[in-house]
């Protein structure tokens, strides 16, 4: 009898010992079963920002005449908040260069101006646009010297400029356009480089 109970206790233990690695293997193996799932069955997660979205353009302009002369570059780069709002921060280089119209004296001047373009399209392209800018530039004024002889002089000032207004887009294809718009400075002054109102015009290339 006590033979046979540890025969059976022996076979009992070496059943019991060859069963834990089956089960510790096999609750493995179900363990990364479940997490695969889980990952499939997680959904992608969002971009913040999405390349799509994303477009660059600007504007070039120039004008020459009597001895005076301007260039201008106005690079973008904005993102298409929704459909219907879209912000983009512009950079706004201008050369000028003429003659002062009492002393004859020659003047030049190199304008940089940053902006942050706020638009909401109203309806097939129609938009109202907010644009606040912050611009360095000179500010000329005759002084007379010891000789008794009016100097043109300057020196640099900040110029903060507020435009509102409107315009419209029309598409050169499915990711490129144009736009022309009116803008009007609420904080207009002397020191104001466009006088009220004035056209802009440019372009966007989209990704």
């Amino acid at each position: 009898m006590k033979k046979s109970l540890k025969i059976f206790c022996f076979t009992f233990l070496f059943g019991a010992i060859c069963c834990i690695p089956n089960y510790a293997l096999a609750q493995r193996f179900d363990d990364k079963e479940e997490s695969a799932s889980e990952n499939k069955e997680k959904p992608a997660k969002e971009k913040f920002l999405k390349k799509e979205n994303v477009f660059v353009g600007g504007g070039l302009g120039g004008g020459f005449g009597n001895g005076a002369g301007m260039i201008q570059a106005s690079p973008l780069v904005g993102y298409n908040i929704t459909e219907s709002f879209q912000t983009a921060l512009k950079v706004t280089y201008t050369y000028i260069y003429g003659t002062e119209g009492l002393t004859t004296q020659r003047y030049s001047d190199h304008i940089i101006a940053t902006s942050l373009i706020n638009r909401y399209v109203v309806w097939k392209g129609i938009f109202l646009q907010v644009e606040p800018e912050l611009m360095n530039r000179k500010d000329y004024y005759l002084q007379t010297n010891a000789l008794g002889i009016d100097e043109l002089l300057s020196k640099r000032i900040n110029v903060f400029n507020l435009y509102v207004g409107g315009g419209a887009y029309m598409d050169f294809s499915s990711n490129s356009g144009g736009f022309i718009l009116l803008l009007y400075n609420l904080n207009q002054t002397k020191n104001s480089f466009y006088r009220n109102p004035h056209i802009q015009a440019g372009f966007t290339f989209g990704f």
